[in-house]
């Protein structure tokens, strides 16, 4: 029986291994997950559970996968944050997560449930309409993953901007992404150095 399958029994009588002692301090973690009348438990060695539990492909979530196979191709899940995390970033817990039985969206090594789901909605157009409504929501209501912007601090930054100025978007060293998507850089350096016409052109990150 597979994960998902598993998540529709609501958890009767199952044994859940969790590969992080944070993710087992989450209360609400056996409610979003649809699994309130299984038994969570911290996961250390293979065939001790039913259904194994990580944070993508940290630690966590290697240990978990690790386990599964173990178990002889256990179900599994693999959690991250939700694209709608939070207020701030860090310290808040996550107001949504990403929740799936086949790998993790960052990682392009593997195939991804969210990935799946994309391709098999491929020239659906109500559901294409439905998304597109979505994102339009989500860019008049200004929402992001996270949502502590200074509108008026953002607007006096760009007073000050250069004219040679170059925005780079990067991201956090040594993050899971990296890695994902097939980048070996790991955020110690910068990624975009300016022109040697322009040396000392400004950047904001």
């Amino acid at each position: 029986m597979g994960a998902v399958a598993l998540i529709d029994t609501g958890g009767q009588g199952l044994r859940v291994g969790v590969t992080s002692r944070a993710l087992l301090r989450m209360r609400f973690l056996p409610v979003l997950l649809g699994l309130e009348a299984a038994s969570f438990v911290h996961a250390r060695k293979g065939g001790e559970a039913d259904l194994y539990i990580g944070w993508g492909r940290r630690r966590s979530g290697l240990r978990a996968l690790d386990l599964a196979e173990r178990a002889g191709g256990a179900p599994l899940l693999l959690l991250e944050d939700g694209f709608l995390r939070s207020v701030r970033p860090g310290a808040e817990p996550a107001l949504s997560m990403a929740v799936d039985d086949a790998g993790i969206y960052y990682d392009a090594a593997a195939p991804s449930r969210l990935e799946r789901l994309v391709a098999d909605c491929a020239g659906d157009a109500a559901l294409s309409a439905r998304a597109a409504e979505f994102a339009a929501r989500l860019r008049a209501n200004r929402i992001s993953k996270y949502n502590d912007h200074d509108d008026a601090a953002g607007a006096e930054i760009l007073t000050r901007i250069r004219d040679d100025a170059r925005l780079v978007i990067d991201q956090t060293a040594g993050d899971a992404s990296i890695a994902g998507a097939g980048r070996m850089r790991d955020g110690s350096g910068p990624c975009w150095r300016p022109p040697s016409t322009r040396p000392r052109a400004a950047r904001w990150w």
